[in-house]
C-alpha cells in the first residue's frame, strides 16, 4: 500500500466522529481521576500548605497527527489496513501522545 493511501485510511480513522467522541470521553475520565488524585494530595497537606492546581488536557489535532505520521515514520512502519476499526485500534495502541495531560501545581509559599 502506498503512503498516500495509508495516510487516507489513517486520517479517515482518526477523524471519525465516533472515534473522536470516544477518545474525548476517555480524556475526560482521566482528567477527573487526576483531579481526584490532586484532592487526595491536598488532604495530605498541613493547614499552612496551600496549593493551586491547574489540569489541562488535549486530543492531538488532525494536522499534528498527520505531521507525526511522517516525522516518526509511523506512516511507513504501521500495518495500516482498509478497515477503519482496525486502524483506530492501531492509532490508539501505537501513538504514544494521542492524549496529552499537563498538571501545574503552584504552592502559595513559592
Amino acid at each position: 500500500m502506498d503512503l498516500k493511501t495509508k495516510e487516507k485510511y489513517l486520517l479517515e480513522a482518526y477523524c471519525d466522529k465516533t472515534f473522536i467522541s470516544s477518545l474525548n470521553s476517555i480524556r475526560i475520565e482521566i482528567e477527573e481521576e487526576l483531579k481526584k488524585f490532586i484532592v487526595f494530595l491536598k488532604n495530605k497537606l498541613s493547614p499552612e500548605q496551600k496549593i493551586y492546581e491547574n489540569i489541562e488536557s488535549r486530543l492531538k489535532n488532525t494536522d499534528s497527527f498527520r505531521e507525526k505520521l511522517y516525522r516518526k515514520d509511523y506512516i511507513k512502519n504501521w500495518d495500516v489496513k482498509a478497515d477503519i476499526k482496525l486502524n483506530q485500534e492501531l492509532i490508539s495502541q501505537s501513538l504514544p501522545d494521542l492524549l496529552g495531560f499537563r498538571i501545574n501545581c503552584f504552592f502559595w509559599q513559592d
